[in-house]
């Protein structure tokens, strides 16, 4: 919760860069070039003493600065379109074509569930026949448009997942109409291709990853957790095995073995039990594991019983600290992720020439840090009190007990 180090890390400090950015703010200060202070009397009449500053003002703080300046119009055509293609965040434009083919893709999901309904199976509806061609459409301009667009190093732009994923969704549409085509699409390989070319159709949910900006910073998460990760899934897999093992012969105290039929049957009723092997205990074990319990599979012995309650308690210990590792990493990713932002937008903005952007800028991070701190000190504060107020009990019970003593 501490403040950035760029920006100081006393309040002071804070203070007194707000009371400078204030007076620029004022008009007392000139920017840019050396800065001398103006008469008083220069600024008493443009503004009145009660009206508070521009940057300090709530209004003023919900409208951010333009982070593409004059510098980005200077970049080529090809690149400022694959930009906007690209990032959701380049500018409000690119927020209202990322919100329309998330639109689009929703759609398209929508869509491909209801085709799985019995009226519409196996019958060729106009209606979602046009949205899919539709949808299809969108699809393939935007992914040609930004191949067209991701210049020299195309083919590193091709096999980056998210690209991989924007073509997987819209192939299969392509391959069913040459398949068509052909004439080849009422022959059983090819009726099995079309089930499977159908089935890719749901990867399109997976175009919306593009428009979720904290994917990367889940995946970017698990990467450095990864220790975390293989430590979990070594105690998930041993305890499987343990709890499994233990589960099958524990359950063999109240059931036999039928040679005839080759399964284990409970004593006295001859029905299977479901516990046949340890393999086929497994599938009891995971679902333990995960918490979820459906129920289809449980311990009819006392024996089982405690094994089940054993492979209960390790679960909960098993899952709860590798989560913890990889929750961390999450919580270091995030920070990471807002230094390297404040990084690039102080940089654009020094780079836009226009001194008084960068001090809103700051002035607008030097007071979130400030809230995050005032907080941090509350919290503190009441700490602090329940711990004076709890020691104070105690050594007023103190105080009683030796003047008991006493008489």
């Amino acid at each position: 919760t501490g403040i950035n180090a760029e920006y100081g890390t006393s309040f002071f400090y804070i203070t007194q860069r707000m009371s400078f950015a204030n007076e620029i703010e004022l008009g007392q200060l000139s920017t840019p070039g050396p800065l001398k202070r103006k008469s008083p009397e220069n600024t008493s009449d443009s503004r009145d003493d009660n009206e508070q500053p521009q940057s300090l003002r709530k209004d003023s703080f919900a409208e951010e600065p333009s982070l593409y300046t004059d510098t980005e119009k200077k970049r080529p055509l090809r690149e400022r379109i694959h930009n906007f293609l690209e990032d959701p965040h380049y500018n409000k434009y690119a927020v209202y074509y990322h919100l329309f083919t998330a639109a689009i893709i929703i759609l398209s999901t929508i869509t491909f569930i209801v085709e799985a309904e019995p009226q519409y199976w196996g019958k060729n509806n106009q209606k979602l026949r046009a949205i899919e061609i539709f949808v299809l459409v969108i699809f393939t301009l935007d992914y040609i448009l930004r191949l067209a667009t991701s210049g020299r190093y195309w083919y590193k732009w091709l096999i980056k997942p998210l690209n991989v994923i924007d073509f997987l969704a819209i192939f299969p549409f392509y391959l069913e109409i040459i398949l068509e085509a052909a004439g080849q699409s009422n022959s059983i390989s090819a009726l099995a291709v079309l089930r499977v070319l159908r089935l890719l159709r749901v990867v399109r949910v997976l175009k919306l990853l593009r428009n979720v900006g904290v994917f990367p910073l889940v995946l970017k998460a698990l990467h450095h957790s990864i220790s975390g990760l293989v430590l979990l899934a070594f105690l998930i897999t041993l305890i499987i095995v343990l709890s499994s093992s233990a589960m099958f012969y524990a359950e063999q105290t109240n059931s036999h073995f039928n040679k005839y039929k080759l399964r284990w049957e409970y004593d006295g009723t001859n029905t299977p039990t479901p516990f046949q092997s340890i393999p086929d205990t497994f599938w009891w074990c995971f679902v333990t594991i995960a918490t979820v319990g459906y129920g289809d599979k449980f311990p009819t012995s006392d024996a089982g019983k405690v094994v089940a309650c054993l492979t209960m308690f390790l679960a909960l210990i098993s899952l709860s600290l590798p989560i913890v590792l990889i929750g961390n990493s999450f919580v270091d990713v995030i920070n990471e992720s807002e230094r390297k932002k404040r990084k690039k937008e102080n940089k654009m903005f020094k780079e836009s020439g226009q001194p008084s952007l960068l001090l809103t800028k700051q002035i607008r991070d030097l007071t979130s840090d400030v809230e995050k701190l005032d907080s941090t000190l509350r919290e503190m504060e009441y700490i602090l009190e329940n711990y004076m107020a709890e020691h104070a009990k105690k050594k007023k019970k103190a105080r009683k007990a030796d003047d008991n003593k006493i008489y």
